[in-house]
């Protein structure tokens, strides 16, 4: 008995367009991509800092003095501290609402070969 083996084509509907770059250019790319899926994740990491050093700062009754350091002084740090980390915040989330729109793959390729 002989088995009869049916090739099945396989259908490449993928466009052959190259694209030619230089290095300069791909690599200033691929830095904007970078910068922008790491403004996200730091947006929540500076958040979570600044909400850590803020309730702490204000939710705490009484804060210790810390050698000559007055526990107000410390109170004043955590709230001061958490102030600058919400300035972070908001840059990286500025910084992400202007990059959304122009890092979608299709986008930043079709724009490689407008390049």
């Amino acid at each position: 008995m002989r088995l009869k083996i049916q090739k099945q084509k396989i259908h490449d509907n993928m466009d052959r367009d190259i694209i030619i770059i230089n290095k300069d250019s791909l690599v200033l790319k691929l830095f904007r991509a970078k910068e922008f899926y790491n403004s996200l994740n730091s947006a929540f990491g500076f958040g979570g800092v600044a909400l850590a050093l803020l309730l702490s700062g204000y939710l705490t009754e009484t804060f210790h003095n810390v050698g000559y350091i007055p526990g107000e002084t410390i109170r004043a740090m955590f709230i001061a501290l958490g102030l600058i980390f919400i300035g972070f915040t908001i840059k990286s989330v500025i910084s992400w609402f202007k990059l959304k729109d122009t890092h979608d793959p299709i986008k930043m390729v079709f724009d490689l070969l407008i390049d």
